[in-house]
């Protein structure tokens, strides 16, 4: 037989092998998460069918000074969000005005950039 023959046979059968042996340890490996499931988790299939919802009381369920509570906490809430957003945006303006004037300073100077030939 050709060498080039016996070396294609061994590498098929290598590549088969392999293939058997991934397949085996997938096998073996849902067979075990499905014992330990059985094991630690039990009425697992039945809850994960049922998918639970919780609803909370809307707004039309409240009454007035409930409404009028929620209303100023939701107001609270904007406010806040809005400032600190506002500070966020402001401290990255400022950092990138300082970088920027320190580029310009450099190059109006004749100074190189650090880290440049």
């Amino acid at each position: 037989m050709n060498t080039v023959v016996i070396i294609l046979v061994f590498m098929t059968f290598c590549v088969m092998l392999a293939v058997a042996v991934r397949v085996l340890k997938a096998r073996r490996l849902r067979e075990l998460l499905a014992a330990r499931r059985a094991k630690y988790n039990l009425n697992f299939a039945e809850r994960r069918r049922h998918v639970q919802t919780v609803r909370g009381r809307q707004v039309e369920d409240l009454d007035e000074e409930e409404i009028l509570a929620y209303q100023q906490r939701d107001t609270a809430r904007d406010q806040n969000i809005h400032f600190l957003r506002l500070l966020v945006a402001d401290s990255v303006i400022k950092r990138m005005s300082n970088v920027v004037y320190s580029i310009n300073y450099d190059f109006a100077a004749g100074n190189e950039m650090p880290g440049r030939d």
